[in-house]
């Protein structure tokens, strides 16, 4: 499996979607109307980073449906609500079998966010589903070999790490790629 390398203008990326997801998305140079008040929610210079990223991508994405996978955030939904009015979102706390799981999460207008691992062990994805993954708090150990699962997956077309942050995409006409991005 091989990831390449880029940083925050978008090096070494040669896929056109991905590069402009990069480059004009995640770290467009401009200020978003929301970012004063994500300021606002959190002392935290690596919490309002992070923030910041989410909106950006459900600004982007314009999900119809946000699905929340573990503990609950309220300063999370606040931001995705600013990001996108009248969007519907639903609390996952946990699951019976991720077969199950993995069920409820597809949908191209879906947006899934992981604030925590959920004790996944093993996992089939659906064939065939499309939407977006973030997975946040990458970087503590059961949810990091989670996301490498998820990165070696054949169904999983493109991965991309920032810092905390993992974002899936589940798209077939992409090409399999994983970016690891330093910021």
């Amino acid at each position: 499996m091989k990831v390449i390398k880029s940083n925050r203008i978008g090096s070494r990326i040669h896929s056109p979607f991905v590069y402009r997801l990069v480059a004009n998305v995640l770290f467009a140079g401009y200020p978003y109307y929301a970012f004063q008040e994500i300021e606002e929610f959190t002392d935290k210079k690596d919490e309002v980073v992070e923030y910041k990223f989410i909106f950006r991508l459900v600004n982007y994405f314009q999900p119809e449906v946000i699905q929340y996978i573990g503990n609950e955030d309220n300063r999370l939904k606040r931001v995705c609500s600013l990001a996108k009015k009248n969007i519907a979102g639903y609390d996952i706390q946990s699951f019976d079998s991720e077969e199950k799981a993995l069920q409820l999460l597809g949908g191209k207008n879906h947006l899934v966010i992981w604030n925590n691992y959920c004790k996944i062990k093993n996992f089939r994805i659906t064939p065939g589903i499309q939407g977006v993954w973030i997975i946040r708090n990458i970087k503590g150990h059961a949810i990091k070999d989670f996301f490498n699962k998820l990165m070696k997956h054949q169904d999983v077309k493109i991965t991309i790490r920032l810092g905390h942050l993992g974002i899936v995409i589940f798209n077939g006409q992409f090409q399999k790629q994983n970016y690891v991005i330093k910021y």
